[in-house]
């Protein structure tokens, strides 16, 4: 429920994750990001990118 609203964007070696508002941004950033990371680094390794948390969208307007 928490990580369906966000939307990813890959982009120089960051990961930007978009979340529609800061309520969702930070419960996903305190509950999931050690889980998101460790993620990261098991598919990617050392090319693993950076993470980058966000309220907003990809198209880079923000959700009102």
């Amino acid at each position: 429920m928490w990580i369906r609203p966000l939307q990813a964007e890959l982009s120089d070696n960051t990961l930007a994750l978009y979340a529609p508002n800061r309520f969702v941004l930070d419960w996903v950033r305190d509950k999931y990001l050690n889980n998101i990371n460790g993620l990261l680094n098991e598919f990617c390794g050392t090319d693993a990118p950076q993470l980058r948390f966000e309220v907003g969208t990809k198209a880079g307007h923000p959700n009102p």
